[in-house]
């Protein structure tokens, strides 16, 4: 109806880290499809305050009134992403953090199988998940003592969040298990 005003921002097909309220690291990306409701323009635009942190690119989906949107974060630092309807009557804005890397263990590459758990389940919660430890779903995860790393956490916690997504308001940890008959690490990794 000609007139109609938007009065809220869809937000779905989401993939990537979550971009409200947590913080991201260099090399993370969000993409996700906007539109305004209920309006008859539809379309959303999006703008980053800083885009030296976090470009915004957008692509209207061809035959609908939604948009693309694609959010990468190219450097550390902080900025303002801002969603609008095309009519202006609905404005988002989300702030994000951007790390240059995660620093829970600073100068220690060499992790024990503790450490290992809780650099992973941090991770984990830094990009969108809650922590849970009554969790009883669980993966099993063998990981070699010269894995016992933190990039291998960092980039096997930061593969678990891309997989699980997009149920950002997920539960999730992991628990260090033991050794096998090999001597590897055993690890659960749980969620809920």
């Amino acid at each position: 109806v000609k007139g109609v005003k938007a009065t809220s921002i869809d937000l779905w097909h989401m993939e990537g880290p979550l971009f409200d309220g947590v913080t991201k690291y260099v090399g993370d990306y969000m993409t996700f499809r906007a539109r305004s409701e209920p309006g008859t323009s539809s379309g959303v635009t999006v703008s980053s305050s800083n885009s030296s942190v976090v470009t915004v690119s957008t692509k209207k989906v061809t035959s609908t009134n939604s948009t693309d949107i694609t959010l990468k974060y190219n450097a550390a630092g902080s900025a303002t992403i801002t969603l609008t309807s095309e009519d202006g009557c609905v404005v988002y804005k989300y702030k994000v953090n951007v790390k240059s890397e995660y620093s829970c263990y600073p100068g220690k590459e060499k992790l024990t199988p503790e450490e290992f758990a809780d650099a992973c389940t941090q991770v984990m919660v830094e990009n969108g998940f809650k922590k849970n430890t009554n969790a009883t779903s669980y993966r099993v995860w063998t990981v070699k003592p010269s894995e016992l790393t933190w990039s291998i956490a960092k980039a096997s916690a930061q593969d678990y969040v891309r997989d699980w997504y997009p149920n950002g308001d997920r539960s999730c940890w992991i628990s260090y298990e033991g050794t096998d008959e090999k001597g590897n690490y055993i690890f659960y990794t749980r969620w809920g």
